[in-house]
Parts: C-alpha cells; sequence; structure tokens
C-alpha cells in the first residue's frame, strides 16, 4: 500500500529533505510496529513467519526480535531489484560479534553450489573473523570464489543489546558497477568493476536467521530501487538523531525529486568529472532519449557542457580542469526531454580541489643506470649488459639471447603470418643502427610480412629488459588465419618453467619442463619465463587485446618438441579480417638479472610489530655479525601505505631499532594498495581505483583499497617513500602486494583491461632509483611477492619475500622442481627470502608442516627462511641454524646445490638430498641433507681433499664416523640436517 498524503506531510514538516531521496525509490518498507508485514511494498507485502517473533520498543516506535528459530520471509519481487539497489535497517544483536557463529541480516538466493551461494543477495555477520558481508552472486555453477562479489569489514565489534544502523548498495550497470557496505552512517567496506547479481531471481529474501544462531531485533527495513550515494545514507542516519522524529510507519526521510551530481577530478587526464544520475527520472523521461545539462559557476567564470541520457540512468559529463578555477562552486544540471523540456533538475555546492603537491613530480625518473648494473655496449646488431647479450639480425626479434655465457635459442625468435593458404616469417631490416645511450637503447623497423606491413619499435633497457611495439596493417583484403610467435630454445637451457598473472591461480604456476612430448597449454598469461637454474628468458605482455583464438585455454603454450623447448604464443588462431591496424606490445628479458650481492646470505630479515621496542631490542632477534633488515609493521607506522601519522615519533622508533642492531629499518608501503579515508584518497580515489575494486580493513579503525599503478597512484606512492625517509630516517620500503594486478578502468586508461606490468616496472624502477640517491648501498628495497615472480618488476628489488601463497595451496605440492623455479634465486639473479605459513591460518596455531622438516626446502636452495609463522621450537631452531651458517662463513662461500654438486658429492644408496657450500679457502664444508635412512656421502672433486677429516652434525655437535673413506650419515626422518666436515688443522 501507498504511505498517507498526510504522513508524508508530517516528513516534509519534521526532517531536513535527504539530498535527493525520493518516495519513488524505495521498493520495500517495514516498520515492525506491531506487524511482520511491510507498511509500503512494491510487491507482495505480507510477511510469511517462521517461529515466534516478538515485537518491542524499537529504535523509533517498534520493532521485531527474532530468535535462533524465527524468520520473516517475503516475496522477492517487485520488492528487490536483481541488478542494482540498496538495503537499510537498523538491528539490535543480543549476540557478541566475534561468536564464531553465522547471523543473517538480509538473505536471498536460490541455493548453494559446492560452498556458493547462487543468485544471492545477502547480508550477515560470518562465522569468524568478527566479519560483516555483504555478498552477491550470479547462478552459474561454479568455484565458490567465482562469480560473486563481496564487501567486508573485519574486526566488526558489534556491540550486544545496543541499536547499529547498517546499509549496502549494489550495481551491475555499465554505468555503475559498485558496492558499498555502511555502519552508523559510515563507508566501512567497498568492492567494484565486476559486480555479479542474480541471473534468476530468487523467489524470497529473508529477515534472520539460521538456527542456532541467537536473537536479532530488527526495525525499519527499507529496500529501494537505486544504490543509495555516501551522503544519503549518511543524512537517513543522521535523521534519526534529530528532534522532530517523524511517525514510525512514516519514511525516515523527507521526499525530493532532483538529480543526483557527482563531481571529481581526474588529474591525469586534466578532466573535471561530474556524473549526473537520473535514474530515478527515468520513467518520467519515458523511452525517448534525452539530454543532460550541467552548468559550473564561480566566482563569475561559468562553464557549461552536456552529454546524452541514455537507459542506464548516469550521464557523464567533463570540463577541462584547467580552464574553471579551485575552490567552492555551483553544479547545475538539468535534464531534458528530446523537446527541450526540463524533466528534472539538481544542483550541489562542490569545492573544486587545488593541484596535489606531489603530482607529476620527477623522483627517480632521471634515465641514467643504476647500481650494480653497467653500461649498455652496442656491437653491431647486437646489444650487452651486464652477464647478456642480445642480437637482433635480420628481424625485431632476438635471433640469440645470451645469459652467462650460455646461448638459449637454438634458432632466432620468429613471428609468422598463414593467410590463403600461405605462409611467411617476419623478416626486417633496421632503420638505422642503434641510438641511445648507457641506459636505454631504441631501433626502429619495418617491412613486408606476407599480406602484412609491420613497423616495430624496440627498446633495450640496461637490466635487460626489451620491449617491443608491432603495428601490424593489411596490404590486402584476405582474413589472416594465423599470427603465432615461437622462442625456440636448446633443451639444454629450458629445463624449468615459470607462468605468472599476478594472483593466486592455477594461471601462476611454476615447476620441471617433461620429456620430449611433453606440452603444457594456457589461456592468456602476462608473464612467462623457461630456462635453467643458471637462468634464463622471459617473455611478457600486457593484455591479449586484438588477439583472436579459437580456443581461449590454448593461447600460451610450453611444448617439448624432438628439437627442444618451444614457447607459442598463438596472437591469431582462427580467420580474422584485420580492419584497422593490429597493434601488439610484448617483450623479452633474459636472467639472472643482476649480479648477487656480496655478502647476502647474513642478511637477517624481520617484520617488527612488537609494541613495545625496547623490550623487542632484547629479545636479540638483531643477530651479530649480520645485515639486520627490519621492517616496521603499520602499527608503528600509524596508518596504512600512507604517510606516518606521527613522524617524529617513528622517527624515534627507527632509531632505537639502529641502536640495537637493525643496519637497515624499512617502512610498510603496498605497491597495489593505500588507505580510505586520508585526505589525498578522497580527492584521487576515482582516479587511483583499480577495477576489479576492492576494500579491506587492516585495523578497527583502518581500511584499505585497491589502487592501480598505472594511475597518478605512481606519483603519490614515490613521493609519500621519500618523504617518510626524510622525516623519519627509514632506509627505503618494505613493498607489501608488488604484483601488477589486473585493471579495467577507463578512469586512467586501463579500459578494456590489462595487466600493467610496464607501469609496475616504472614505479618499482623509480622507488629504487630514489632510494639509491638518499641512501646509497645502505639503501633497500625489499618485495613481498607470493608465488608471481615476475622479474621485470623484481629486478629492481634488493630482495623478494616469497611464500604466502602456501597459506592457501598444500604444502606437499611444493616439490624440488616447483621450488627451483618459483622460489629459488639462482636462476634470476635477486636474493630471497621465504616466508614458511605454517602457523597462520591454522585453527590449532599448529605447524600444517613439521618446521624441522620444512626448513630442508630453503636450506637446499640457498634461500634465507625468515622466522614469521614458524612455531616457536621452529623458530629457535631457524635461528640457530643461522646462527650456525653465520659463524661457518657461508657469506662468501660457493654453493654447490643438489642439482649440480654431482662431481664433488656422491650419496648411496637414494633418496636423501643434499646440497653443500665449500670456503674459499677449501678446508671446510657444510652439507644440508633432506631425506630418511642411513647414508653414505663420498666426497670427491674440489671436496676429495676433506675425506676421513673431522666431521660433526653442526646441530647436536656429536662426532660423524668415516667408513672406507665415505661418511656415515644417519637420517631417522626428514628433518633438516646439518654437517661439517673440516680440515684438521
Amino acid at each position: 500500500m501507498r504511505l498517507p498524503g498526510i504522513a508524508m506531510i508530517v516528513v516534509i514538516l519534521c526532517l531536513a529533505p535527504v539530498w535527493a531521496l525520493e518516495e519513488a525509490d524505495v521498493l520495500f518498507f517495514a516498520p515492525f510496529e506491531d506487524s511482520s508485514s511491510a507498511q509500503f511494498s512494491s510487491g507482495r507485502g505480507q510477511a510469511q513467519v517462521t517461529g515466534g517473533p516478538q515485537f518491542g520498543p524499537g529504535r523509533r516506535g517498534k520493532a521485531v526480535a527474532l530468535d535462533a528459530d524465527s524468520l520473516l520471509t517475503y516475496a522477492f519481487h517487485g520488492n528487490v531489484l536483481p541488478d542494482e539497489g540498496a538495503i537499510m535497517m537498523w538491528i539490535k544483536p543480543e549476540w557478541r560479534s566475534d561468536d564464531d557463529k553465522f547471523h543473517h541480516i538480509f538473505r536471498a538466493s536460490t541455493g548453494n553450489f559446492g560452498g556458493k551461494a547462487l543468485n544471492a543477495i545477502m547480508l550477515y555477520k560470518y562465522i569468524n573473523k568478527d566479519r560483516l558481508m555483504f555478498y552477491t552472486s550470479n547462478g552459474q555453477e561454479n568455484a565458490p570464489h567465482e562469480g560473486r562479489t563481496i564487501a567486508v569489514r573485519d574486526d566488526l565489534a558489534l556491540p550486544a543489546g545496543e541499536w547499529v544502523h547498517l546499509a549496502a548498495t549494489w550495481s551491475a550497470t555499465l554505468a555503475n558497477t559498485e558496492m558499498y557496505l555502511y555502519l552508523n552512517g559510515e563507508r566501512v567496506s567497498a568492492a567494484g568493476g565486476a559486480v555479479f547479481v542474480p541471473d534468476r531471481e530468487p523467489e524470497t529474501f529473508a529477515i534472520g536467521g539460521p538456527a542456532g544462531s541467537g536473537a536479532t531485533w530488527f526495525d525499519d527495513v527499507i529496500v529501494f530501487q537505486r544504490p543509495l550515494m555516501a551522503r544519503e545514507v549518511r543524512q537517513i542516519f543522521e535523521s534519526y538523531g534529530s528532534k522532530a522524529v517523524p511517525e514510525p510507519t512514516d519514511l525516515p526521510f523527507a521526499s525530493k525529486a532532483e538529480l543526483l551530481l557527482r563531481p571529481y577530478v581526474l588529474f591525469g587526464r586534466n578532466e573535471l568529472v561530474v556524473e549526473v544520475d537520473f535514474r530515478g527520472a527515468r520513467r518520467d523521461l519515458g523511452k525517448e532519449p534525452g539530454q543532460v545539462e550541467v552548468a559550473l559557476s564561480s566566482d563569475g567564470k561559468e562553464m557549461k557542457a552536456q552529454a546524452p541520457a541514455g537507459a542506464d540512468g548516469v550521464a557523464r559529463v567533463t570540463f577541462d580542469y584547467i580552464k574553471f578555477p579551485t575552490g567552492p562552486s555551483k553544479v547545475a544540471a538539468a535534464l531534458r526531454r528530446r523537446d527541450g523540456s526540463t524533466v528534472r533538475k539538481g544542483e550541489i555546492t562542490y569545492t573544486v580541489p587545488a593541484r596535489p603537491v606531489w603530482l607529476g613530480n620527477d623522483l627517480g625518473k632521471a634515465e641514467k643506470v643504476l647500481p650494480p648494473w653497467t653500461p649498455l655496449r652496442v656491437n653491431g646488431d647486437a646489444v650487452e649488459m651486464w652477464g647478456r647479450e642480445y642480437t637482433c639480425k635480420g628481424s625485431p626479434l632476438p635471433s640469440q639471447v645470451v645469459t652467462q655465457e650460455q646461448s638459449l635459442l637454438r634458432e632466432p625468435i620468429r613471428m609468422t603470418v598463414r593467410a590463403g593458404g600461405k605462409s611467411a616469417s617476419l623478416q626486417a631490416a633496421p632503420a638505422g643502427a642503434w641510438e641511445g645511450g648507457d641506459a636505454a637503447v631504441t631501433r626502429q623497423w619495418a617491412s613486408a610480412f606476407g599480406p602484412l606491413q609491420c613497423k616495430t619499435a624496440s627498446r633495450i633497457e640496461f637490466d635487460g629488459f626489451m620491449r617491443l611495439d608491432m603495428e601490424l596493417t593489411s596490404t590486402a583484403p584476405k582474413a589472416v588465419d594465423e599470427l603465432v610467435l615461437t622462442v625456440p630454445l636448446r633443451p639444454e637451457a629450458a629445463t624449468l618453467y615459470h607462468h605468472a598473472n599476478g594472483e593466486w591461480t592455477d594461471l601462476s604456476d611454476a615447476g620441471a619442463v617433461g620429456p620430449a612430448g611433453w606440452s603444457k597449454a594456457l589461456a592468456f598469461v602476462p608473464y612467462v619465463w623457461i630456462g635453467t637454474e643458471k637462468g634464463g628468458l622471459a617473455w611478457f605482455c600486457e593484455h591479449k587485446q586484438n588477439w583472436s583464438n579459437a580456443d581461449a585455454n590454448k593461447a600460451v603454450e610450453i611444448a617439448h618438441t624432438q628439437e627442444g623447448v618451444d614457447l607459442r604464443v598463438r596472437f591469431i588462431d582462427r580467420e580474422t579480417k584485420l580492419g584497422e591496424p593490429m597493434r601488439l606490445t610484448f617483450g623479452f628479458m633474459a636472467t639472472p638479472v643482476k649480479p648477487m650481492p656480496t655478502g647476502w646470505r647474513d642478511w637477517r630479515e624481520m617484520s617488527i610489530s612488537a609494541i613495545h621496542l625496547e623490550g623487542f631490542c632484547k629479545q636479540g632477534w638483531a643477530a651479530p655479525g649480520c645485515r639486520n633488515i627490519g621492517h616496521l609493521w603499520n602499527n608503528h607506522v600509524g596508518t596504512f601505505s600512507y604517510l606516518p601519522a606521527n613522524p617524529a615519533e617513528m622517527r624515534g622508533k627507527v632509531q632505537l631499532l639502529r641502536d640495537n642492531g637493525w643496519d637497515a629499518v624499512l617502512s610498510y608501503f603496498a605497491l597495489n594498495y593505500t588507505q580510505v579515508g586520508t585526505p589525498d584518497f578522497q580527492i584521487m580515489e576515482r582516479e587511483w581505483r583499480r577495477n576489479p575494486y576492492t576494500e579491506s580493513s587492516a585495523t578497527k579503525d583502518i581500511s584499505y583499497a585497491s589502487a592501480c599503478n598505472a594511475s597518478t597512484w605512481a606519483d603519490f606512492l614515490v613521493w609519500a617513500i621519500a618523504k617518510t625517509m626524510d622525516e623519519t630516517g627509514t632506509d627505503g620500503p618494505y613493498l607489501d602486494c608488488s604484483n601488477p594486478n589486473f585493471c579495467r578502468s577507463a578512469e586512467h586508461g586501463c579500459a578494456p583491461g590489462r595487466y600493467p606490468l610496464f607501469a609496475t616496472r616504472d614505479i618499482q624502477k623509480r622507488i629504487y632509483a630514489m632510494v639509491r640517491e638518499k641512501r646509497g648501498e645502505r639503501g633497500f628495497v625489499y618485495s613481498h611477492i607470493s608465488e608471481n615472480n615476475i622479474m621485470t618488476t623484481f629486478s629492481f628489488s634488493d630482495a623478494v619475500l616469497n611464500g604466502e601463497q602456501y597459506n592457501r595451496k598444500d604444502l606437499r605440492s611444493l616439490t624440488l622442481d616447483k621450488f627451483r623455479a618459483e622460489l629459488s634465486p639462482q636462476p634470476y639473479g635477486v636474493p630471497a627470502f621465504l616466508l614458511p605459513t605454517l602457523v597462520k591460518f591454522q585453527p590449532d596455531k599448529k605447524e600444517k608442516m613439521p618446521g624441522a622438516e620444512f626448513l630442508a626446502f630453503p636450506l637446499l636452495h640457498d634461500v634465507i627462511c625468515v622466522h614469521a609463522w614458524l612455531g616457536r621450537e621452529s623458530q629457535l631452531l631457524n635461528k640457530k641454524i643461522q646462527g650456525i651458517l653465520h659463524d661457518f662463513g657461508v657469506a662468501d662461500a660457493e654453493f654447490l646445490p643438489y642439482w649440480d654438486n654431482g662431481k664433488e658429492i656422491a650419496v648411496s644408496p637414494g633418496g636423501a638430498t643434499v646440497s653443500a657450500y665449500l670456503r674459499k679457502d677449501g678446508k671446510a664444508a657444510l652439507l644440508i641433507a633432506q631425506g630418511a635412512g642411513e647414508f653414505r656421502i663420498a666426497l670427491n672433486g674440489r671436496l676429495a681433499a676433506l675425506r676421513d677429516q673431522p666431521a660433526r652434525d653442526a646441530l647436536t655437535d656429536e662426532p660423524l664416523r668415516w667408513e672406507k673413506g665415505k661418511l656415515l650419515w644417519s637420517l631417522p626422518d626428514r628433518k633438516v640436517q646439518l654437517a661439517i666436515v673440516s680440515a684438521a688443522k
């Protein structure tokens, strides 16, 4: 039924009008004044009652209490729109939000498949983590994490027995794919970019439940036909605190039909944007498209612009930011029909922000060779950089790649085209010699290519980064049947692989290349590396735009043929007509990217979150004689990936750590995330946001949001790190979440979608250069990665921290092959730390693999294991092992890995994996083993002089015996074992 006219008069007289909200926006309103049925509904409003709801005092008037066995169910059709809307209500929980139980607040779904609620719109308190979740999903029966969107807030701390106001908005329209969650009028979480909504309507939605969860009071449940804006949510919440309280059966706002206006600035484009939301007026506009007109005025300056009013209900009008003054302004808009008549108007005041001081800064942008690299050298068609050489003869594609004096290609990289039954390979002559300087060189190429003309711009940088920009133009009307890039590698140079897409998915993986006949087909991935433990070659590409594949799951393939190993990239493999020029950008990078730094095995790293730093320093985690690297966690910075809340206080903490043996102190930043609610975020949010967009809670009071490195966020982050170093004395950043995450935002140029490899590389390069300029050799850039070891970025890291992916993945899947390809430093040239992930997320806090067994993995591969997320006993064991390594002199010893020490070490019988270190003086060796049983170790070659010399178990200090020139070594289980063999003095 409709609200009585006299009641609406009361609302108008008693309440300040909410920004532009109108009665027509409401689909369902249940105030629960001694009735479970809706006061107003567009669909059927009668409640289906389960259990025994009770009525009592509410937030205004009365409310309904639903115990563990009570439920109110309503018709979904007409009362909720699947594509977009808002849900709002007051609740008073009679339970603790940390009670480890589900509490459903609003629930609509058609069923469940493997843990995924189908066709769902749900607001509920999650079973653990004190988490409030708003969840929408489609109806596809797939993995639980696919086809759903979630806005989540952790550390909720809902007060039991007190009223709280909840609101959730969602939209899957083309104009506004966003989701927001509000608590007491404040935005606490968001998601966006791909809001999945029901493919078919649920029959009902329910308030309350499930059984066994406790009682909840509900008042003023309202469902809107459109997503409310933040100001509207806030104003409705505040209206409940006004002195003039309307009748409890009335809506808690005054109806006011206006256009909704949202202005913001995109500084990267110098655009002032006004979004005009006229979804509430579409019925009045009719089926004919209309026009939106917007006027900006300030101090006599006026600018006008217009845009078509389409069926989606949101128009975007842009102005030249540079031409309009900053400061207070008036924004007025009108929606007009085709005949010019006015449908609706809207007006707001808006303060046009000034250009941020950090925008467009040049920090780290100098085109110069950075340490430890050497200047590029050009020798005809060949370009040399540290440890590697690329030759491009007869084509812009490398004809040979050499790393560490090993040739990787068995024949030149080729691109082939097939059209009209004829095939051709790309061949081209350069327009001239390589041009440039010590840091980068470029070259232009042009040639006919079958039915295509190909123009290519090549660029090679001092760290081995090679980028190719191609433009292919059809010279004949024939369709192209195939366009394929093939990288033919020598079999002995291609025994391992690693491919990555920046996330923890099956498209990020690593392992050993199989025997001849083996192949691995992949959907598009932006990064593939193939090589050995000594180095390899990476191919990279940001996106698959202009690709045309018959089977999207075979766009990229690694194949072991009789001749060797091929990487095949299928840009086109089905009949495709090229109208516009086809542009392709991809590249190559040989590894290792730089020399390993002197003494890196004596680096010790720790994340420092201890509140009382004085007590922490006394615990002795700073290892004597080592380079101790500590990064201060957010609780010491006071923010999340933003400027320190109190620079002077943080400077004192940095100095305290320095005085207690911490040589390098870093501050926490995230390469892809920043804190919401900060002054910079409030101005830059729409420009910085990665799409898909998420917000998560870092602490009870701090949330963080996903940002894209291809936006002006890059300028801010480099500036913020530099400012933090200047004000606090830190030596550089710890960079969390360092991967080039997929983005499709049109606001900063990522549409229709890409992995911003180049922007992520650029921001990391700028940070690295800036840190070196400020701190020299003491400076440190530390990158946290998970599974995605993408060297286009991590070339500019002093060390990487890998391993967190095994919080989710089974540690038993971590094979030796996978470790060498994904986690080891040898193929890549960047020191590696391992995050053990044994205790985190374990309900009983017990290690999911015994730490003494796990530690053999990093030790066998010359990787430093950090102490975090090990059990206490394992932490002490790790610390002891690291002390033994240091005292042994591992910093400048030669590593003899199990995969390449057959000339020095023979183990019998099989079943044990043994690596070793050999000191430069040749007098001692440290052996590390993983296995179970009784073994005999024969030392040969350079280690032969150590036969029958004193040997001892390094962990127990017990002597080991020799028998017939072989070391007897008992390994009762798979725990890590260390032995030291020393020449007699």
